[in-house]
């Protein structure tokens, strides 16, 4: 019979239009992570806390807590654990669970915002900051060389 042959008619095995994708910028750029001491964990999205939590900046519970008030709680405590640790990404996690992508977004958006506001997520202060609360703590009250904006110290009223 007849050989099995690819037939190009004279174009490469590769099409011009994979090659055009290869070429193209990515549609989303990252932006540069913000200063967590400038601005609210309220105020950053759920890819820029996540960097943040791989950077160890913010504290995130190894416990992870269900919201029953807000959407699909069955399924918030899996979506935060795929998105935040293993690294997973909303359309992946869509398309394990069948659902669409924008509602993996959603649900993670809902989740992110209670934890934040419940004090799951916090800021977790640089070093260089805790040596400083800790000389203060002590009595002695050196002059900052980094900003304080993170510090709450206890008020000494009470004594």
């Amino acid at each position: 019979m007849y050989a099995a042959k690819a037939f190009t008619y004279g174009r490469s095995a590769v099409s011009e239009r994979a090659l055009s994708k290869r070429a193209r910028p990515p549609r989303i750029e990252r932006r540069p992570l913000p200063s967590l001491a400038e601005v609210p964990l309220k105020s950053l999205r759920i890819d820029q806390l996540r960097e943040a939590l791989r950077m160890n900046s913010i504290s995130f519970p190894s416990q992870v807590p269900v919201f029953h008030r807000d959407d699909r709680p069955d399924l918030q405590r899996k979506f935060a654990q795929l998105y935040f640790v293993l690294g997973w990404s909303c359309g992946r996690i869509a398309v394990r669970y069948g659902i669409v992508r924008q509602r993996v977004g959603q649900i993670l958006n809902a989740w992110t915002r209670r934890a934040v506001e419940m004090g799951y997520i916090q800021i977790i202060p640089p070093p260089e900051v805790l040596t400083l609360l800790a000389a203060m703590l002590r009595g002695r009250r050196p002059e900052p060389s980094y900003p304080v904006s993170l510090l709450s110290l206890p008020s000494s009223s009470t004594a």
